[in-house]
């Protein structure tokens, strides 16, 4: 309902000037018909139309009552009549008449200024009260830790019934659509977004609205004038629909990114000064803790159900490597790397292999070296001198059972060195072989031989043919019996050079036995390694070779996992010093010859042993662990990092000038600075580095130079007061 005081701001000039003329004429029409002229009364009927003119059409109308009032009067009703006086006394109550008239025009119209003002402060304080209220029910939902579909429901709701908006919805980006889609809504015109399109993009019409604009900007965007506005253009038929005036979009942040977009509407202009901005803004902000805390509450649900799945897995694992260790062919063991070779871990299944227990080998450390035949034990002890410098060991010799029977063993172990090069420890398996190499030995009859070897076994004749196969052959690549024995060697051996073979003939019939690895090609076209025994003899006046093949494929991975921990350090995961120094070499030289651009950092955790001393070496093992899980992140997957040392790293940036080093060097020492590294108990640990760095600058430079060189740049960073980047200088 409008107030009688204020139809003069609703009403336009054109009708309330009318209205003037109407009330002036009725005031004259009263004076005609009540008043004679000689009664002196000539202005008196006039005053309650310029009082009502001035008080409901304003100030324009109520003067413009006022002049035709004073001149009408003075015309007509004072002496003489009908004629414009020059008397002196005329022209006084004239003056008199507008004097008091413009005097009371002048008091309605403060009057109207204040009530105006009073009016809009009333409004701003019920609609901050509100907006106040607003915030206040969104604090509570945070702690409730709703889901996204709720908690927009609920915020959507409060903005509309506490907020004093006309209707409020939600809207989620979707990158595929580059659109804004809503998703909650509440209030008087839901239907406006029913089928609204809203684009995130620049270049459209549909994108430079509020809601687009808040959305790259990452900021409140505010529209006090709807309808009026170039940027709302595409809405503003929707906007007269349901009354809009202005609006207001509020971005929704969650974890840092834009999760959410809050749009608003009022049903008039102007309603967001700073004070409603600043709540509204609250409102969003309380909205995206609600949605951080519920991702807090549902990752750290997640963590649990992870963590549980985690220890099921663990003790599955170990269940399952228990059982397989138990009860696997091979006994696998670890041993000193120096001195008696002692064993420091054995599988229990040696038990069933020798009838000893694991602890008679690793009590006596020289149990091991006791039972080896005598004849043997010489070989083995240079062969493994030899593998201490080689990395590798395979070998076969006899050893003594419980029962005093002698059988042979094969053994296969790696050496491991720690990332100084420094002697670790060996690991290997051990193999019961006995029967094969009775096998060997007595290997002249083909039934024989197929029906005890545990190898796959192939008969084949000078000319390479397949003459004769076992069972387990077949079964391995595929083939029936009778498809084999049309094939040749070079049809199953996937490396093994065809065009060599009367060479390889030869070499048997020499050696009458030959020991190689090859590969072998299934009919599924699928090859897996092998170990063949090649054992050469003539039957019924043909020569023939006996090939006993045994699939080494977890041997080859067993290899390539020892490789493995030889070139990565245990804890990082990055390449150790010795493999780090290879792999630099290559790029150097790389660098050199094709004339690129090549720079090497060196990293060093700053106060690390303070760290150490501080939370432990397990939260110091922590430290590196997000160190060298920064620098994965930040530098290319061509870049090279090392492990040097304790906190000391090394990373090769290979076509990068000195310029770029830097940079690279001042992101990553940021990145890490602005990291911290969580702890079960207790504030997360905060870690900087210092980073020296040098670069490629004469073809007589050497790695040595050049991690020399970082390393006094690196120094330099450290007296520097360190959490800094130095540059070495010639």
């Amino acid at each position: 309902m409008i107030h009688c005081s204020e139809i003069y701001k609703r009403w336009s000039w054109y009708v309330r000037y009318p209205v003037a003329l109407s009330l002036f004429l009725l005031a004259l029409l009263l004076h005609f018909v009540s008043l004679p002229s000689p009664s002196g009364l000539a202005y008196v009927t006039f005053y309650p139309a310029v009082i009502i003119s001035f008080y409901l059409l304003g100030t324009g109308p109520g003067s413009f009552v006022a002049i035709l009032s004073g001149l009408t009067a003075f015309y007509f009703f004072i002496p003489p009549y009908q004629t414009f006086s020059l008397a002196l006394r005329s022209y006084i109550s004239l003056s008199y008449f507008y004097l008091t008239c413009f005097l009371i025009g002048y008091a309605i119209t403060t009057l109207h200024i204040y009530l105006d003002k009073l009016h809009i402060k009333r409004a701003q304080l019920e609609r901050l009260q509100r907006i106040y209220s607003a915030v206040f029910e969104t604090n509570k939902l945070i702690s409730k830790k709703l889901n996204p579909s709720i908690l927009f429901n609920e915020v959507t709701q409060i903005a509309v019934q506490y907020g004093g908006m006309k209707m409020a919805w939600i809207g989620m980006p979707d990158t595929s659509t580059e659109s804004v889609i809503p998703v909650s809504s509440y209030g008087n015109g839901t239907s406006y977004i029913e089928d609204i399109w809203i684009s995130t993009r620049m270049d459209v019409a549909e994108g430079q609205g509020a809601t687009g604009t808040a959305f790259r900007q990452k900021k409140t965007v505010l529209v006090q004038d709807f309808l009026n506005a170039s940027q709302t253009k595409p809405w503003h038929e929707r906007a007269k629909t349901y009354g809009w005036h202005s609006s207001a979009c509020f971005p929704v942040l969650a974890d840092g990114k834009i999760y959410a977009l809050l749009s608003v509407y009022g049903a008039e202009t102007n309603i967001f000064d700073d004070e409603t901005v600043s709540l509204m803004q609250g409102i969003a902000a309380n909205l995206g803790h609600a949605l951080d805390e519920f991702n807090l509450e549902q990752a750290r649900q997640k963590a649990e159900i992870q963590l549980q799945q985690a220890k099921h897995e663990a003790e599955t694992v170990k269940s399952r490597l228990e059982h397989l260790l138990k009860h696997a062919p091979a006994v696998m063991y670890a041993c000193r790397a120096s001195g008696d070779y002692g064993a420091t871990f054995i599988s229990e299944n040696v038990t069933s292999l020798l009838g000893y227990q694991p602890n008679d080998f690793i009590e006596d450390s020289s149990f091991w070296a006791k039972h080896i035949h005598p004849d043997d034990l010489p070989v083995i002890l240079e062969d493994l001198k030899a593998a201490i410098n080689g990395g590798t060991h395979l070998h076969e010799y006899r050893f003594r059972g419980k029962d005093g029977l002698y059988r042979w063993m094969r053994d296969e172990l790696a050496i491991i060195r720690d990332s100084e090069g420094q002697l670790q420890e060996m690991v290997g398996y051990w193999s019961d072989i006995t029967e094969r190499r009775e096998i060997e030995k007595t290997l002249h009859f083909r039934q024989f031989s197929l029906n005890h070897a545990e190898e796959q076994v192939y008969w084949i004749d000078q000319d390479a043919r397949i003459i004769d196969v076992s069972e387990n052959a077949c079964q391995k690549l595929g083939y029936t019996r009778e498809e084999l024995l049309t094939l040749t060697v070079a049809d199953v051996d996937a490396i093994f050079p065809v065009d060599q073979w009367p060479d390889h003939w030869r070499e048997l019939k020499a050696k009458r036995s030959l020991r190689f690895e090859s590969a072998h090609k299934t009919k599924a076209g699928q090859t897996y390694p092998t170990e063949i025994v090649a054992n050469f003899f003539e039957y019924d006046g043909k020569e023939y070779n006996c090939a006993l093949v045994r699939d080494i494929t977890d041997r080859k991975k067993l290899e390539e996992q020892l490789k493995q921990r030889a070139h990565t350090d245990y804890l990082t995961g990055v390449s150790t010093r010795r493999y780090f120094m290879e792999q630099a070499e290559l790029e150097l030289n790389r660098s050199i010859r094709y004339e690129n651009s090549l720079s090497i950092m060196m990293l060093d955790a700053d106060f690390f042993k303070r760290i150490n001393d501080k939370h432990g070496h397990k939260t110091g093992d922590l430290v590196l662990k997000k160190l060298t899980e920064i620098c994965r992140h930040s530098l290319r997957e061509v870049d090279i990092i090392g492990r040097m040392g304790g906190e000391e790293f090394a990373i090769l940036l290979p076509e990068t000038n000195i310029a770029a080093a830097i940079e690279t060097g001042e992101r990553l020492r940021k990145a890490i600075s602005a990291t911290k590294v969580p702890l079960k108990a207790g504030l997360p640990v905060h870690f900087t580095v210092s980073i020296g760095i040098s670069s490629l600058t004469s073809k007589e430079d050497n790695i040595d130079v050049l991690l020399n060189q970082a390393d006094k740049a690196l120094y330099e960073a450290k007296s520097a007061g360190r959490n800094r980047v130095c540059s070495f200088k010639c």
